[in-house]
């Protein structure tokens, strides 16, 4: 059963983008610093909220996650960015009153689309990738090592507070779906990028 507050999260969803439209209000924070053409890269924290995948009469419950990486993108023009991530982390795990852990690999390439020209923005994204699980349980009794496919959507802001330094933060969506379940787990969260362009 999922635990969280799907209706406050879709309102912070949708309140990211509200807040950058509002901030490009501001003559001085709304100056074109210019992306088309610039290559980025950049730094990631993204936290993944706890949920439950079930399948053969058994409950796998995941507890929320924090993972890091990087990523490259490039710009395709002032709206339109491209980029890769590849996140690294572990998450614990419960099923029927079995603990165990599993490190996590997750690879996507996603498309970020920048409402505004000027420096700060609020913007939509989406992609696809795959998700790793390496595992166990009860101590290393029972391990599990899968890779599954994986998709995103999310909305944020980005901000570009110099001419090659950027803050991205966008709430994501994840969803993969796991063998032998039901259906796929969600693991939603906060994804923040810090990063230079070039």
């Amino acid at each position: 059963m999922r635990e969280r507050n799907l209706p406050v999260k879709i309102l912070v969803l949708l309140a990211l983008p509200l807040v950058g439209i509002l901030a490009v209000t501001n003559e001085s924070v709304a100056q074109d610093m210019g992306r088309t053409g610039k290559g980025e890269v950049f730094g990631i924290w993204q936290m993944m909220g706890k949920d439950t995948a079930s399948g053969g009469g058994v409950d796998l419950n995941f507890d929320e996650s924090h993972l890091f990486g990087f990523g490259l993108g490039y710009n395709i023009d002032e709206n339109l960015n491209v980029n890769t991530d590849f996140l690294f982390g572990s998450s614990d795990l419960n099923a029927a009153g079995v603990t165990g852990d599993t490190n996590i690999i997750a690879w996507d390439v996603n498309l970020d689309y920048n409402f505004m020209e000027g420096n700060f923005t609020p913007l939509v994204t989406g992609g696809i990738g795959f998700m790793n699980f390496d595992g166990d349980f009860g101590s290393g009794s029972a391990s599990f090592s899968e890779t599954d496919f994986s998709y995103n959507l999310g909305a944020g802001v980005r901000w570009e507070f110099n001419d090659n330094m950027f803050l991205k933060a966008v709430y994501r969506f994840n969803w993969v779906k796991l063998e032998d379940t039901d259906s796929a787990l969600l693991m939603d969260g906060l994804h923040v990028a810090f990063g230079i362009t070039f």
